[in-house]
Parts: C-alpha cells; structure tokens; sequence
C-alpha cells in the first residue's frame, strides 16, 4: 500500500517527462532539511551538483511538486524577463502568527501591494539619502577603528565585530537612536543580536514549513521573528509615533517596516562584511591592491564622501566578488502566478520554482575556479542595496587604511553554519588579526574630532 501511494502521489513530474528527485512517503524529496539535518539552502546546491546538465530538476516537498532551476537564463526569465508570471515569493507567511514578517516586502503577495511596500523603503536608499549618511558612517567607523586598537594584534572575532557597526549604522542612520555597541551593553544589540533569525528548531521549522507546508506553520504557531525581536521594534515604533505628531502607518506596520531595514541594513550587511574580511586576510595580494586605491583617495575616512566612497572601482570589485562566493541568501524562490512555458516546460499556476544561488556562483562552468577569490571577475557597478553596500564600503577602507588583516589560523577555513535558516553565515568564530600600520591614519587627531562631532548628525525614518 506504501509503495502505491507514492507511486500516485510522486507521478507528477514523471507524467511531464521531468527527471525527479527520488520521493519517500511521507517527506517528499527533502527528507533531510525537514529532519533538520541539513538546511535547505544545502540541499539545493547538493542537488544543482547532483543533476548537473540538467536545465530543472522536479521534486516534491512534502506532497506538492515544486522545481529546482538550474539554468541561469531560464532563472533570469523567472526574476526579470517574465517577473509578472512568477511575482509571489515561494515563502509564505501566516501574518497571524508572524504578523511583522507579513508586511516584509520579501513575503508580500501580488505585484500592487508589493509595488507599494517597496515604495515605503525605497526612498530611504536614494543616492540623496545616502549622502546625507556618510558623515554619521565615518563617525562610526572610527568607533568600530576605536575598538579594534584595543584589542589590536591579537586574534578579533568578527562576527560580533562587525554586527556592532552594522547595528550602530542601523540604529542612527535609520532610527535617531544613539548606540555605541562597541565599549556599552546597549539596549539596541541586547534585542537584535542573535534574535532575529535564531538557529533553534522552531526558526528551523518555521522556514521550511513556509517554503514547503505552510499549514503546519498555522498549526504548530512557528514564527520566523522571534517574539523578543518583535516585541523590541514595536516598542521601537511607539517610540517613533510620540516623536511625530501623525503617522501614516499603525504601531505593526511600522515595526515591521523598522525590522526590514534592520534585517537588510545589520543582519545581511554583517554577514557580507565579516565574509569579505575573511577574504581580505587570507588573500593578502588582494588586500594590497585595495589598500593601494583607498589611500589614492583619502588619508582617512572623514575624506570620503559619497562620490569617492563610489569612485573605488577595486572596492566594488571586491565586494561583488565576496557576495559571489558567499551570498548571504543560498536560494531564492517564486511562485508561479499565472500559467506560463519555461523552457519548453508548461508550468501550471501555483508551482513553486526554485533557483541556487550557492550553486550558480560555485559552478566552474560560468565563474573557472569558483572557490578562488578573484575579483578581476567583475567590472560593473554592484546594484544591490545601496545603504548596505554603503556602510560596508566606509568599514572597509576605515579599516585597511589602519591595519593590515591576517588569518588567526595556520590554515584558515571559511565553513558555513548548518543551522543556519535564511542567510549563509560563518560557522563557529571568525578570528582574524588586526595590525596597525605604520604611518597610517593619525588616530589621535580622528578621536579629538570624533569626540567634536559626537551628536552633530541624526538621520530620522
């Protein structure tokens, strides 16, 4: 009876002519990620290599069948070319339970609403905007320089480093709130460090079951925001409305418009800092030469504003190369809204397609020697978000214009945490040695200024 049920239940891709993952009753192809043995971004980019010279392969999650791209033209048909087709995000939220998360632009649905939360962030990351930033960047990345003297030429974990600078950037940039992560116990990082994206099973089950059997997320109640984190950016939103006479959002909405810009401008943003410092120090060469531009530039960070911090052709090139080879999302996916041909493959309304990141970015037919750090590989200008990529440009040069980077370890192996739900982040700590170099920044004259301009600027939402 077992084997006849599978047999009607996993037929689906068989009957398209697609080859398919193998299916066991009652977990479906993915007995692994819904087991929490493995996550699903590492699931997928163990199938991208399984299957390879395959355009998709089909699989079924637990009951549903849903499809795996692996074509990169066929993954820009789906996010660009024919984006109305497939405008739903595969992750689905059951606003009940995760009530923020469903007013994050990455799981609203239908092309209208998503136009209009977009609409809501956007501006926030306008090159006037950002502009208008720097100085307050500077001023933090002189903090974050601050603390690494105190600690310099012994072994720094950054991961925690560089979350301190993201969430100060955050907290004043975004929210007018005065945060010095690096010498206090500040408000602000007790509630957002470590609680936004948990590695428990609840924040494990809770992604899969959002991806693959969102009923189960009605019924056991997982939520992906923690209630600690939510209950801090409602508290943080209540505290925005007194300080405004009127607002056009309620007390949730705005919470969860605060924790989107927290999740894109500290949690990502540290994650991609602390993977290209690792790159950094452990490719000394590329270290060299970034260094070399940054000081063609400015002698310190107070020198930079926005068209100089932009005008480092090498840095972006770096930062592309470190989002190639660590992007701090291992897949995305979508949902096909309306009946539509995908590579000569009818793909029925409601199919959830699915595309590796991890698993584009490490194949050696598109990038040769895909584990190589290479930033030759890229010469345009990165478009991702600009507040983000903004922040870590100024933490970069603050940085390489003061120290020289060395891996703590005789052989530096970068692993990526198996528990990990969304993003793809370091495992373990992230050690890495700051030495200070000679004849670089005047650090005493930056504290006194620093010291001088401490509260001169306050960017509000």
């Amino acid at each position: 009876m077992k084997v006849v049920n599978e047999i009607i239940i996993y037929s689906y891709w068989e009957s398209k002519g697609v080859e398919s993952v193998p299916a066991i009753f009652p977990f479906g192809s993915l007995k692994d990620p819904i087991l929490c043995r493995k996550t699903v971004g590492k699931t997928f980019w163990d199938l991208y290599r399984e299957y390879k010279g395959r355009q998709f392969v089909g699989f079924y999650a637990p009951f549903e069948p849903m499809l795996l791209v692996r074509d990169p033209e066929l993954s820009k048909i789906i996010h660009i070319k024919e984006f109305n087709n497939f405008a739903d995000n595969g992750f689905v939220v059951i606003t009940d339970v995760d009530p923020m998360l469903g007013i994050n632009p990455f799981a609203i649905k239908g092309i209208p609403e998503w136009k209009d939360i977009r609409g809501i962030h956007t501006p926030l990351q306008t090159t006037i905007k950002l502009k208008t930033m720097i100085p307050e960047m500077a001023n933090i990345a002189e903090n974050l320089i601050k603390y690494i003297d105190t600690i310099k030429d012994k072994p720094i974990e950054v991961k925690d480093t560089t979350r301190f600078y993201t969430n100060d950037v955050v907290a004043s940039c975004a929210y007018g709130i005065q945060s010095d992560s690096f010498f206090e116990n500040s408000s602000f990082n007790k509630y957002t460090m470590k609680q936004m994206f948990g590695s428990d099973y609840n924040a494990s089950y809770a992604t899969i079951s959002g991806l693959f059997l969102p009923s189960a997320s009605r019924l056991f109640r997982f939520r992906t925001i923690s209630a600690t984190a939510q209950k801090f950016f409602e508290t943080l939103a209540k505290t925005c409305i007194q300080h405004r006479e009127e607002s056009a959002f309620s007390e949730v909405e705005l919470a969860a418009h605060c924790m989107t810009f927290f999740i894109n401008g500290a949690e990502t943003a540290s994650i991609q800092l602390t993977f290209t410092l690792f790159e950094l120090a452990v490719n000394s060469d590329v270290q060299e030469k970034l260094r070399n531009e940054i000081k063609q530039a400015v002698n310190n960070v107070r020198e930079f504003d926005y068209d100089k911090l932009w005008g480092l052709p090498y840095l972006e090139m770096v930062i592309s190369e470190s989002l190639r080879l660590h992007p701090p999302l291992p897949f995305v996916s979508r949902t096909c809204t309306q009946q539509t041909i995908l590579g000569g493959l009818e793909i029925n309304a409601g199919t959830k397609v699915f595309t590796s990141i991890l698993g584009l970015h490490k194949d050696a037919e598109y990038y040769p020697e895909p584990e190589k750090f290479n930033p030759e590989r890229f010469s345009e200008e990165n478009k991702g978000a600009k507040f983000a990529l903004t922040e870590n440009k100024m933490a970069l040069a603050a940085i390489l214009l003061n120290y020289r980077l060395k891996p703590a370890d005789d052989i530096p192996v970068m692993n990526y945490d198996e528990k990990s739900t969304f993003f793809t982040s370091p495992k373990g700590k992230i050690n890495i040695i700051f030495e200070r170099l000679r004849g670089g920044d005047n650090y005493e004259n930056i504290l006194e200024l620093n010291i001088l301009l401490s509260g001169f600027f306050r960017c509000k939402i």
